[in-house]
């Protein structure tokens, strides 16, 4: 991108760990779709990520009563692409909040 716009927008190399932890609303669990996705609000940047989810993260979800709604801490990651930004988000860790 900073080729196309002469912008670097880059957060750090390719293939770096990015983590946020943070308090979250999930706004939507998709078990339907691959991957298999959950939409969080982040609550203190008020703002929308959508994080890849594993079999065994959908029956962790579950078993805990997380559903659309629920307050959740978690700690969320990224490996960087090939411009240097986050891409896909994948949950590493929660903690029910409500």
């Amino acid at each position: 991108m900073a080729d196309e716009f002469d912008i670097d927008i880059a957060i750090t190399d390719s293939d770096s760990l990015v983590n946020s932890t943070s308090i979250f609303v999930v706004k939507d669990i998709d078990i339907d779709t691959e991957p298999k996705e959950i939409g969080l609000l982040d609550i203190r940047l008020n703002q929308h990520v959508v994080v890849d989810i594993s079999d065994e993260d959908v029956i962790k979800l579950n078993s805990a009563g997380v559903n659309k709604d629920s307050k959740i801490i978690a700690r969320i990651t990224s490996l960087t692409n090939h411009q240097g930004v986050s891409a896909t988000w994948n949950l590493e860790s929660f903690y029910v909040a409500d």
